[in-house]
């Protein structure tokens, strides 16, 4: 055979070769933007808000639009793990009475808050939070950036090459008025190393991994605007001046409580009336 014919050969087959080990950029992607305000609905403005306590929640992650194309995306029982994790951080505060986990296969893509409404007639939620999650594997031949889009707004993340980035955000609506009560999220940054032969392997325990990671900040972030919420609620907004109204009925176990701010204000009233009266 020609010699420089074979040498052709070989080099067409072990560029092949290469080429079929490295793991291509791998997006997975689930967004609550997605599924509340699909393509041409219009955003409705937020109503008051009353809440009883203590809350039963909701908790979801956002259904993952079907022309999507996301390639190896999180499986039902990866998704309940980690919103148990989620569920087990707060079952334990006194404003939360029950956190209700909700299938991914009942949230309608697209479907808006319709498709809430009639979940929480079905569980029996006061408030619903959806957890959105952006992951993305960068490999060797690829480095670009990741543009994740919230409620709240978009940021910009740059992706290195043998990288995975995850991003978990989880938004709390009041079913009722469909205002925006609180938002947090969690991200991961994990560096990869491999060979040619395990690189699907590494990449699908860095993918995990990242998962977790993100989750447990993502739960760091909720305890901190919860607790920021609560002191917020003493102004009687949901988040400040231009937002709506909020008023917090029930109370819980003790002056530190969802519902020991109003105790406290009441004392001050009385305070002051005994003040004037001198």
């Amino acid at each position: 055979m020609n010699p420089m014919l074979v040498r052709f050969f070989l080099t067409v087959v072990l560029a092949w070769t290469g080429a079929a080990c490295v793991a291509p950029t791998v997006q997975r992607k689930a967004n609550v933007v997605d599924y509340l305000y699909p393509s041409g609905a219009a955003a409705q403005p937020a109503q008051d808000v009353a809440l009883q306590l203590p809350l039963r929640v909701g908790l979801a992650f956002a259904p993952t639009p079907a022309y999507s194309g996301n390639v190896d995306d999180l499986d039902e029982m990866t998704r309940r793990d980690l919103l148990k994790r989620i569920a087990d951080a707060f079952r334990d505060r006194p404003e939360i009475g029950a956190v209700e986990l909700l299938p991914t296969s009942q949230l309608t893509p697209g479907g808006g808050f319709e498709n809430v409404d009639q979940l929480a007639k079905l569980y029996g939620f006061d408030v619903i939070a959806l957890v959105s999650y952006e992951q993305r594997q960068f490999n060797e031949e690829s480095r670009s950036s990741l543009m994740y889009l919230t409620v709240v707004g978009a940021f910009m993340v740059e992706g290195n090459r043998n990288e995975t980035r995850t991003i978990v955000d989880a938004t709390v609506f009041d079913v009722r008025s469909r205002a925006l009560l609180l938002h947090a999220s969690g991200a991961s940054s994990l560096a990869e190393r491999s060979t040619a032969v395990d690189v699907q392997r590494v990449a699908r325990e860095a993918a995990d991994a990242g998962f977790v990671q993100a989750t447990d900040e993502l739960i760091a972030g909720l305890n901190t605007s919860l607790d920021e919420f609560r002191e917020q609620a003493k102004s009687g907004t949901v988040r400040g001046r231009g937002t709506p109204a909020l008023t917090v009925n029930g109370g819980v176990a003790g002056a530190g409580g969802f519902g020991g701010w109003q105790v406290v204000a009441a004392l001050c009233l009385l305070a002051g009336a005994v003040r004037r009266r001198r």
